[in-house]
């Protein structure tokens, strides 16, 4: 049998998509704990998972989830001026959650992923 060989930008490109979804459950996860604005998400994401990016991944991953329905987003006053979009989990946000717990605890017992090296 013939072993392929993927290239860099392959392996780089399904690093970035694992990482783009794995952001999206994390945040549900976040907001079914309680409701919350923005820098809050990017602070427990940079504390909580030593997410190293910033706020240029978050924001759109927050769009994202506001725009296909998975959070919604309210308003809340912090003094004279000041306004934060507060996020919270839409009931098609949870039913995703409930997928996701589904999908790994149906993986989790059949896959073994043995470790290779992988020049990246």
């Amino acid at each position: 049998m013939t072993e392929e060989l993927i290239s860099k930008e392959s392996v780089q490109e399904l690093k970035l998509g694992i990482a783009k979804k794995l952001v999206n459950i994390i945040i549900l996860s976040m907001l079914q704990e309680k409701p919350a604005h923005g820098y809050d998400i990017l602070r427990r994401l940079q504390t909580e998972f030593y997410f190293s990016n910033h706020h240029s991944t978050v924001y759109p991953a927050i769009t994202y989830l506001s725009e296909h329905g998975y959070i919604d987003s309210g308003h809340w006053e912090m003094g004279e001026h000041v306004q934060r979009k507060i996020y919270s989990l839409t009931p098609k946000g949870q039913k995703c959650l409930i997928y996701f717990d589904e999908v790994i605890e149906q993986i989790r017992p059949t896959r073994k992923i043995k470790p290779t090296s992988v020049d990246t």
